[in-house]
């Protein structure tokens, strides 16, 4: 929080980097010319409402129940909390959609938020607490991906709503019996894959049929705003009147949700306007649809090390945390903002990353596996037919699928490279028990590691295929079912009976997802121009 140049100041001085550290300091200073520290704090601390705030927005929780008893003085518990807290937390909101606030900062600040909240509850109601509106909160059916959710809920709940968080898994006539019996303001669905996020217009379908018009805020990896506008035309071609709503972060989300509360006619408004619209793009683009020949990629047959799988369990920290792409893991799976600052990268993540790495390796939290192997296949129409020991298994892929390119046509022998890796289940119990003692950052950081970890182990095996294979640089790609290329979940079964990944410890649920959750399951593609190379750092 301090200026990066106060403290270059401070750090001349102390570690004498500087012969003339001290005459610069006291420049600095006669030209800040600030109170000193004991006014500041009398300052400060005689303006309680303004000292509540500071401690959520700068995520301090030093003498926090003291200032909240100090408040309750002059105030009511309720007034405290609607003209206080709750827009301390629309700040921290502000500030995460301009960029001067990331995630875990997010977290963090809304950690303090619900440690003022539960001191509050002995002088209010639950109701008082959370009385804007009402959310049903759930992953669908099938999905055991929570961690997005989870989030939402943090910041929805401590931003004045009820939430009714059921879970993962959830099945749709649960979520419409729970909206209608609390009488919610809206629905809020999450997924993560293409094949669950299908449960999403199930929901919609069925909440329309019981006769509810209630607003469905929709969210997850997969899913944008051409997805909302899609599931929002029912069966009968008509518009689904309650609206569906695509929310990018928690934040988007907790505005969709105030706009369904308090001004639900004006919402309601844009979004059958941009339906409609989306209704008539979508026809003109299937009439200007011509069909398209299939490309094939014409390469000679590879050699192989060795048929069938192998299995590995030897493999050390400090052989995969090389291949962690550090940008992805700040950027992507720890919330930081594109452009984030050099000064933010060392002081704030590199730490955290420092620590949970020490943590979980002198721990022995990491259980790091892989199971892979080449097997005989031949491509037939739109489904690769792969040979284990016992018999032909096919994969099935989607019309137009890139997938269809990279195998040799008519039926051809070939070569299919099967994999999976898993950084084991201790790893996601450690999280669970850092977010159930009130750890909500760091057991966001370990989330994100973890998944960075999985994909950094699954890097390694793909250099190691790749080397063994004597493949050029550039080339070779993982696909994975569940994703657009390759989008049925289902044939993850089709994949385990081959590789038979049970024996690194690796089991899939009645819904196609693995066990453990940090696991990658994936199709090699020699003949595939590789997204990006993977990379040790």
């Amino acid at each position: 929080m301090i200026p990066l140049r106060q403290r270059e100041l401070c750090k001349d001085l102390l570690f004498n980097r500087d012969d003339h550290a001290l005459s610069h300091l006291v420049e600095a200073c006669e030209v800040a010319k600030p109170q000193s520290a004991v006014s500041v704090t009398t300052s400060v601390e005689s303006d309680v409402k303004k000292a509540i705030r500071s401690r959520i927005i700068d995520r301090e929780t030093g003498g926090l129940e003291e200032l909240l008893e100090k408040a309750l003085g002059d105030m009511s518990a309720r007034e405290l909390l609607s003209q206080v807290l709750l827009p301390a937390m629309e700040e921290v909101g502000r500030r995460f959609d301009t960029g001067d606030m990331i995630l875990p900062f997010v977290l963090q600040a809304s950690d303090v938020m619900s440690r003022a909240t539960r001191y509050l509850e002995k002088y209010l109601g639950r109701d008082d607490m959370g009385d804007k509106g009402k959310i049903v909160l759930a992953t669908v059916f099938g999905d055991v991906h929570d961690i997005g959710k989870n989030l939402v809920k943090v910041v929805i709940s401590n931003s004045g709503y009820t939430v009714f968080d059921l879970g993962k898994r959830v099945p749709v006539e649960e979520i419409v019996q729970k909206a209608s019996q609390t009488n919610a303001d809206a629905v809020g669905l999450s997924a993560l894959l293409v094949s669950t996020s299908r449960e999403m217009k199930v929901c919609v379908e069925e909440l329309f049929r019981a006769g509810m018009e209630i607003p469905v805020i929709v969210g997850g990896a997969v899913v944008n705003e051409a997805f909302a506008n899609r599931i929002s035309v029912l069966q009968d071609g008509s518009i689904y009147p309650g609206g569906v709503f695509y929310a990018r972060d928690a934040f988007d989300g907790l505005e969709i949700l105030h706009a369904a509360v308090e001004e639900k006619g004006r919402l309601l408004e844009s979004y059958e306007k941009r339906v409609a619209e989306f209704i008539e793009e979508e026809k003109a683009v299937r009439a200007d649809r011509r069909p398209r020949e299939r490309k094939t990629m014409m390469m000679e047959k590879m050699s192989v090390p060795f048929s069938g799988a192998r299995t590995r369990r030897d493999i050390t920290p400090e052989e995969v945390f090389p291949y962690v792409d550090t940008h992805s893991l700040f950027r992507g799976r720890w919330g930081a903002k594109s452009g984030y600052s050099v000064d933010l990268r060392n002081r704030e993540f590199l730490p955290a990353l420092e620590e949970l790495t020490e943590l979980v390796t002198r721990e022995g939290w990491l259980e790091l596996s892989t199971r892979y192997g080449y097997f005989d296949c031949r491509l037939s129409g739109q489904t690769l037919l792969v040979r284990n020991p016992e018999r032909e298994v096919g994969f099935s892929f989607p019309k137009g699928s890139e997938l269809l390119n990279y195998f040799l046509p008519g039926g051809e022998k070939d070569v299919a490279v099967i994999g999976v890796v898993t950084v084991g289940q201790r790893v996601k119990q450690l999280e669970d028990e850092l977010a159930g003692s009130g750890k909500t950052k760091k057991a966001y950081y370990l989330h994100g590691l973890a998944a960075e970890l999985t994909e950094a182990l699954a890097g390694n095996l793909q250099v190691k295929i790749g080397m063994e294979l004597g493949l050029q640089k550039g080339m070779g790609r993982r696909y994975s079912p569940g994703y657009p290329s390759w989008p049925e979940l289902s044939e993850q079964a089709k994949l385990f009976s081959i590789l038979m990944p049970e024996e690194i410890g690796i089991t899939l649920t009645e819904f196609f997802q693995m066990v453990p959750e940090h696991s990658i399951s994936f199709l090699f593609c020699p003949r595939a121009k590789a997204f990006r190379d993977v990379i040790q750092r």
